[in-house]
């Protein structure tokens, strides 16, 4: 049972997965319904622009000649600011004359449909007609196709534009905002096209002085009416929000791209522990040193013989006289003469006997003082 279930889950899962997959090549159609109060309006020329299409990774890029436009399509979250998008791209295109990629009129019904489309992202132009003392205006907008749905693509799209009603005479009137945080690139004047019925209806010049605004009026109230900035500064994008009977022009400054963050740097391996070192081979044993050779007994050394009798002396000869003897010096004692030594022998054998007495007569003293 267990197994019939797990079964039934990867089917299921596999399913899904087959349903949200894109199917890349496969054609798309846009089907269109302009009514209101449940009456079709028939016999209206509606246009469509494919802008962007999708890269390799998923994202939309502009197409030419759309990308030559101040106009951004990234980053955008909410229904009004693609509205904006909308606004600004017909307000372009209207004035440089741009082609449409398709165009087709209503049916009595007030349906239209566009089939085998390429897949991209589409700006579907809006209309404007008469109906009694009213002006009706469906509005542009932006589609992507194949739409994004809860259980995967969408390649057969179906929408109703939305519409507003005007009375006639109708009053208009444009606005510029900046968001440059009072950059000093911020030009002193701007110039604006006002397009009725995608013709140039008058340029007006925009500045400070007349608080970056203009107001005019419709007196039939049947014109659709657009507004488009020329000459935009360098380093920004616009976009034009249209708000009942009000244009505001806004210009962003681009802000500088925000370098990537690092990546955090992977963690290091954990040095292996080193391998235990191998035990040191035991050295082997020195060799016995030979014995050394005994030293041989050196000979007897040769008896050196008995020397010989080197003979009686001679007798040294006497027969001359003996010189006589150098005088000594003065004063020296004479050889021979003893006379003053026994005058030495005499005084010292005296002197020798009274220290023998003194040294008697001394010992006495001495043995009489320590029996009292």
């Amino acid at each position: 049972m267990k197994r019939r279930i797990a079964c039934i889950l990867c089917a299921l899962f596999l399913l899904t997965l087959h349903a949200a997959a894109l199917e890349i090549d496969a054609p798309c159609s846009l089907t269109l319904n302009y009514a209101r109060e449940g009456v079709g309006y028939g016999d209206l020329d509606i246009s469509i622009h494919r802008v962007a299409c999708p890269d390799a990774e998923g994202d939309y890029a502009l197409l030419p000649p759309y990308d030559g436009y101040p106009v951004s399509i990234n980053g955008i979250t909410s229904q009004q600011e693609w509205r904006d998008v909308a606004s600004t791209l017909t307000a372009y295109i209207a004035a440089e004359g741009t082609a449409p990629c398709r165009t087709a009129k209503t049916d009595e019904d007030g349906t239209v449909v566009f089939a085998a489309l390429e897949q991209g992202l589409y700006l579907v132009s809006g209309a404007t007609l008469s109906s009694g003392n009213e002006t009706v205006i469906f509005h542009d907008f932006m589609v992507y196709l194949p739409t994004p749905t809860e259980d995967g693509y969408d390649y057969d799209v179906e929408a109703k534009p939305k519409h507003t009603v005007r009375p006639a005479p109708a009053e208009y009137r444009v606005v510029k905002l900046w968001k440059d945080s009072a950059s000093a690139e911020r030009p002193a004047s701007i110039t604006v096209d006002i397009l009725k019925d995608g013709a140039v209806h008058q340029s007006v010049v925009l500045t400070a002085e007349n608080h970056w605004s203009f107001f005019w009026s419709d007196p039939e109230g049947t014109g659709d009416w657009a507004v488009v900035e020329r000459h935009v500064p360098e380093g920004y994008e616009v976009t034009v929000t249209e708000n009942d009977n009000a244009f505001v022009i806004t210009n962003t400054a681009h802000s500088p791209e925000e370098p990537e963050k690092p990546d955090k740097p992977e963690k290091p391996d954990k040095p292996e522990k080193p391998d235990k070192p191998d035990q040191p081979d035991q050295p082997d044993q020195p060799d016995q040193p030979d014995q050394p050779d005994q030293p041989e007994k050196p000979e007897d050394p040769e008896d050196p013989g008995t020397p010989s009798d080197p003979g009686e002396p001679d007798d040294p000869d006497v027969s001359g006289e003996m010189g006589t003897p150098e005088d000594p010096l003065p004063g020296a004692p004479k050889t021979g003469d003893t006379s003053p030594l026994w005058f030495y022998v005499v005084v010292m054998c005296i002197s020798g006997f009274a220290l023998m007495l003194l040294g008697i007569r001394g010992m006495r003293g001495s043995r009489n003082e320590k029996k009292r």
